[in-house]
Formats: structure tokens, sequence, C-alpha cells
């Protein structure tokens, strides 16, 4: 009897495209993908998240223009983010925490609506 074993990795998903003709992302192109989505890409949308946009360019250097074709590490985002919340709440730096805590929910709620 012949068994068939399929195996697929990361770059499986460069050959699937949603009706946005957009693939589902890896951790460093994210941005590159999020945003050509036709509801991320909008003006209205881009401004409720701008202080995830803020971030990066302030840690990073990147523009929002700049993370549209550059590669950007989204793990080492959320790495820095839960870091430096842990040491303001060390610090008792409730405001630095907080906006720390907003940048994140909305690049998790940026993440989850792409997928």
């Amino acid at each position: 009897m012949a068994e068939t074993v399929y195996m697929f990795g990361a770059g499986i998903n460069r050959d699937v495209k949603d009706w946005n003709d957009c693939r589902p992302p890896l951790a460093t192109d994210f941005f590159q993908q999020a945003l050509k989505h036709r509801d991320i890409a909008q003006d209205d949308y881009l401004l409720k998240i701008r202080c995830v946009f803020e971030y990066i360019q302030k840690y990073w250097k990147f523009s929002k223009e700049d993370l549209l074709t550059a590669s950007f590490d989204l793990e080492e985002c959320f790495t820095l983010l839960q870091i430096q919340q842990l040491e303001a709440n060390t610090r008792g730096d409730k405001v630095s925490e907080i906006h720390l805590r907003e940048v994140q929910y909305h690049l998790v709620i940026m993440f989850a609506e792409y997928l």
C-alpha cells in the first residue's frame, strides 16, 4: 500500500492569493502584503492605527511608504513591544505602558483583520 505524505513549509503560501490579490504574510513581509489590502490601505483605517507606524518609525526608521517594499520583522516588533511594556511596568510608568499596549493592540487587530 502506497502512502503519501504532504509537507508544507512557510513558502507554500507564496502561491495562495485571496480576492484582493493578497498573499498570506510571512513574518518579514506582513506590511508589504497588508498595505496592498483594499480595506487596510484606506486612509481612514491607516489613521486609526497611526500609532503603529509612529512606533515603527521611531525604532526602525521605516515610514509607512518604506514598509510597502522593505523587509520588516513583525516578530522583532512584537518582542520589542513586550520588553518595553515589562520595563515600563517595572518602572511604574503607566503612561508608557498604556501607549505600548495600544500599539500592540492595533498591530494585533491589523494582523487579525488581514488574515
